[in-house]
């Protein structure tokens, strides 16, 4: 595995020890701590909710994820075209630890309960229990925790309302769930449980992570309830009589609920070492807007299909540079290339993430974004978003077939096309006004497929694997 690793790296004779014991082996591939490591490396801090989509291009104050900065306070930084790789909260954590698209770690996963997230008839009770083979990170696979363990980093990992995140913990010397209720996250156990390991791991920088899904309006009845959208088992949530005004508005009630929990809580780490801090969201979520996914109407509250406000994320960093806005594109795995560096690590060989500090806050018209769910990928690239059915029946990404149909030169009408600034909705399909356009993101899309976002070579080395992601369809996976 030796030659994966980057060949300007060397080993250090004596390396440097990890305070704690990560979950689990450390993989191979992890290049280890050179002598050249930043004499003073900075606490870093990753805080992730679920659920919480960005603003659309022009909202005003009163829109949600202006309502959460305005009360977790303003960023040093905050990226205003930032992708989730998937639309899934459990897939997007493993993407963002491992910086890697979610087909290539390969990773599969979609753990509900009852009638959140998506189509209820098709989610298993015992999602976790009856994983597939893909539903947890490869060992060969680094993760961010694994990296920066090795360079004296100090890790931990608390999350609240998402099933299936322990399954990610590999790494983290430190994992805890925190309960999650009827109104959400307990902030109070929270609180006491994170700021209690920050004040006891001192004498090394730190890696805090914490995910919590209060703004995941799929897991959270009480809220749907709230804003009249009623559940059912046979139908999912179903949202006769709601008003689309008042949904809006009660999620950015707890949009600002949120921010400000986040505020108090970041406000509670304390310490002499430098300290950022990057807050954004896992995925985002579509409420009761019905357009955007192939003529079909979109069901209410529901994060399982891939399309702009899904993928589109509220994300942010606190640290002390002077504050900014960037335009660019960019996606939640650069995050990995982002802590490596500032923690003086190397990253693993063969990544695709570019440094989110060291980029031109405008980018070019060149930048892209990559997500993918279910039977459908999304690319960003400028002002256009395409998106690629294979309308595989609860098919997932993983299956090659999808790659048959994407590269089949009469499936024209499997795309559709967007220009998202001016349509956030995705109302109007621009692939035939606009070909040319369209022929450029077909074959950049492709071209991701084929490399950065190709699963591993030996995946399919063993065909029970391909057997089984195509009949274990009931597992909730995708």
């Amino acid at each position: 595995m030796l030659p994966l690793l980057l060949a300007c790296t060397t080993a250090p004779e004596t390396p440097i020890v990890p305070t704690g014991t990560p979950t689990g082996p450390a993989s191979p591939e992890i290049p280890r701590p050179t002598p050249d490591i930043l004499d003073s490396p900075p606490d870093l801090v990753v805080f992730l909710v679920s659920g919480l989509r960005a603003d659309i291009p022009g909202a005003d104050a009163s829109a949600p994820e202006a309502r959460f900065w305005a009360a977790a306070g303003t960023p040093t930084i905050r990226w205003t075209h930032a992708y989730a790789q998937t639309s899934s909260t459990f897939l997007s954590l493993g993407s963002l630890f491992t910086g890697r698209y979610v087909s290539s770690i390969p990773l599969c996963g979609l753990f509900t309960d009852g009638v959140s997230a998506a189509e209820a008839r098709t989610v298993s009770p015992n999602a976790e229990a009856e994983r597939l083979w893909c539903a947890n990170l490869p060992k060969g696979v680094p993760t961010v925790a694994e990296v920066l363990a090795l360079y004296g980093y100090q890790t931990a990992f608390f999350h609240a309302g998402i099933p299936g995140a322990d399954l990610l913990r590999r790494g983290f010397a430190t994992e805890a769930e925190v309960a999650f209720g009827a109104e959400g996250t307990d902030w109070a156990s929270l609180s006491g449980q994170v700021t209690a390991w920050w004040s006891s791991h001192t004498d090394a920088p730190r890696l805090l992570v914490v995910a919590t899904a209060d703004t995941d309006v799929t897991a959270r009845p009480d809220v749907l309830a709230r804003m009249g959208i009623h559940l059912s088992l046979q139908e999912g949530p179903t949202a006769a009589g709601a008003d689309p005004a008042d949904v809006l508005r009660i999620y950015g009630d707890e949009a600002e609920r949120t921010g400000r929990r986040i505020g108090t809580l970041l406000g509670q780490l304390g310490g002499s070492r430098e300290r950022w801090a990057f807050v954004g969201s896992t995925n985002g979520v579509s409420l009761v807007e019905p357009s955007g996914f192939f003529g079909m109407p979109i069901p209410v509250a529901t994060t399982s299909y891939m399309l702009d406000r899904t993928a589109r994320v509220p994300f942010g960093a606190y640290g002390p540079s002077p504050s900014a806005t960037a335009s660019r594109v960019v996606e939640l795995l650069d995050l990995l290339p982002t802590l490596t560096r500032m923690a003086g690590a190397v990253p693993p060989a063969g990544l695709h993430g570019a440094d989110l500090l060291l980029a031109p806050p405008d980018g070019t018209i060149e930048d892209t974004a990559y997500a993918e769910f279910g039977d459908t990928l999304l690319l960003r690239r400028g002002p256009y978003e395409l998106l690629f059915r294979g309308y595989l029946h609860h098919g997932t990404v993983l299956d090659p077939q999808l790659d048959e149909r994407l590269w089949d030169p009469s499936s024209q009408r499997s795309f559709s096309m967007h220009l998202v600034e001016t349509d956030p909705y995705q109302a109007d399909d621009l692939v035939h006004e606009r070909s040319d356009d369209f022929n450029r993101m077909r074959t950049e899309m492709q071209r991701i497929r084929r490399d950065e976002a190709s699963p591993p070579a030996d995946t399919w080395d063993d065909p029970q694997r391909l057997w089984q992601i195509r009949m274990a369809r009931s597992h909730g996976y995708w």
